[in-house]
């Protein structure tokens, strides 16, 4: 069986467990050649409550969109509130964005609200407060894309083309004093390299 394992994303429960979520895909052989199936099968979680020394079993989060699409996760699962963590997750065939949360430590995700479906990839997410949300994401192939939502996450409004037909994403976000962001980025243009901005 040709698995491969992808994308993960670490997070810490409010009880101190730490949280792996990763994309199993079966469309590539352990030499990189394309079988030819479905990139996307499962969304898998483990968890460990001894900082890593051991882990539970995988867990198929059975995560589906609106649309019934199965996703996979992208960056990083994040504590926003009490007991509630939100990992981003991308849907891979369409480039669709969306959140996925829980409310139970991540022992369930029912919730999976949308980021954008027009084809926003690879986002990262960048709580600056409660309720002041910032993302930084890959547009298609195309140019890089700053979003925002007002209320912690559940919607994003506001959208702005940084850098159009550059291919300098995917990349992070890190929050600078002085309600400041930097974004850390791959450039896919030669030189390549890492910038930031």
């Amino acid at each position: 069986l040709n698995v491969d394992y992808r994308h993960g994303s670490l997070g810490q429960a409010h009880n101190g467990d730490l949280l792996v979520m990763y994309w199993v895909s079966s469309r590539w052989t352990w030499d990189l050649k394309d079988t030819g199936q479905a990139d996307f099968v499962a969304t898998h979680v483990v968890r460990s409550s001894d900082m890593g020394r051991t882990w539970s079993q995988p867990v198929d989060l059975k995560l589906r969109t609106k649309l019934g699409f199965g996703v996979g996760p992208y960056g990083r699962i994040l504590r926003v509130g009490q007991r509630t963590l939100v990992a981003n997750v991308r849907e891979g065939e369409s480039d669709q964005s969306f959140l996925a949360w829980s409310h139970d430590d991540g022992r369930s995700w029912p919730e999976i609200t949308t980021i954008s479906r027009k084809r926003k990839t690879e986002t990262w997410i960048e709580p600056l407060s409660d309720r002041e949300w910032i993302g930084y994401t890959r547009q298609g192939a195309g140019g890089a894309v700053v979003c925002r939502s007002h209320d912690g996450g559940k919607s994003w409004p506001d959208w702005q083309e940084i850098q159009p037909y550059r291919r300098l994403v995917p990349g992070c976000i890190v929050q600078l004093p002085g309600n400041q962001v930097a974004v850390i980025h791959t450039w896919r243009q030669h030189p390549f390299g890492i910038r930031a901005f």
